[in-house]
């Protein structure tokens, strides 16, 4: 096995050797040796894949290019840990926004039942998961939302215009 700074000599990881190279900004190394990880062990435990999702996924997404590995990354460590944070990492607003909408994205899917994945089926005696919708019908939502906004904002110009009324004729003769 070559050597890969942030791995032991048994491939397994050197967590203060990448967590020390990711507060220093060397990120480069931090994806070298996560990625030489993943390859090593298709299979690791639960605390290494939350350890790797977690970095990569911040790191995959401060560059537009890697934007998708990121949200893949950040979706499969709510899988794992629902109730993760990223904080501890000092992410920038932009990141914590990503991770936010990837969130309420997998809360959204949890809710409906969408995700296939462990985790999604309800516990015994929980209500069922109201169905999503037929998505070849998801164009009438989209209509009737319109025609609904539509019509709030015609109200809202037609109420809020002026009362115009037509002036009388007038019995007074203007004497200039």
């Amino acid at each position: 096995m070559p050597a890969v700074a942030g791995l032991n000599a048994d491939g397994s990881l050197d967590r203060p050797k990448i967590s020390k190279a990711y507060f220093e900004g060397d990120f480069d190394q931090v994806v070298e040796a996560l990625e030489a990880f993943r390859k090593l062990h298709p299979d690791p435990t639960r605390e290494d894949r939350i350890y790797t999702y977690k970095y990569l996924s911040v790191i995959y997404a401060a560059k537009p290019e890697t934007r998708a590995k990121a949200e893949s990354y950040m979706y499969q460590l709510l899988k794992i840990m629902p109730s993760i944070e990223l904080m501890d990492l000092y992410i920038s607003d932009n990141i914590e926004s990503i991770f936010n909408t990837v969130r309420a994205r997998y809360e959204q899917q949890q809710r409906y039942g969408l995700d296939s994945g462990q985790g999604s089926r309800p516990a015994a005696g929980a209500a069922k998961p109201v169905q999503a919708a037929d998505p070849a019908l998801s164009w009438v939502w989209w209509t009737a939302g319109a025609v609904g906004i539509a019509a709030a904002v015609a109200g809202f110009v037609y109420l809020s215009e002026p009362v115009r009324t037509a002036s009388a004729p007038s019995d007074t003769v203007d004497l200039e």
